[in-house]
């Protein structure tokens, strides 16, 4: 049995482009990357709506622009990529910050 590594996995997007942003129907977001060091062509499905971070705003899922804002972001490199408790996944991109951190609520 392996033991779970904060990070391992999702450090490994340091060095990947963000070159694509999926709706599905309003039920969630999925996340392509591409460009990496290896085959490899990762994709996070989010299934809560992230937090967005671009240009000195914060943006949420209900705010005017959204979506646009989430495209925007494309094409961009991740240049960070942390997890930490009580913080949620941090997605850093040449273009902006990407924040999975759901609250009770949002989770089902």
């Amino acid at each position: 049995m392996s033991s779970y590594i904060p990070d391992e996995l999702l450090s490994r997007l340091v060095g990947y482009r963000l070159y694509s942003v999926e709706f599905v129907l309003n039920d969630y977001v999925q996340l392509r990357f591409d460009g990496g060091d290896s085959s490899d062509s990762p994709c996070l499905n989010c299934y809560v709506w992230p937090v967005l971070e671009r240009a000195g705003t914060v943006w949420r899922e209900p705010d005017l622009g959204y979506a646009d804002v989430l495209r925007r972001m494309t094409p961009a490199w991740v240049v960070s990529a942390q997890e930490a408790r009580g913080r949620g996944l941090r997605v850093e991109l040449e273009s902006g910050v990407i924040v999975l951190n759901p609250t009770l609520d949002e989770v089902f």
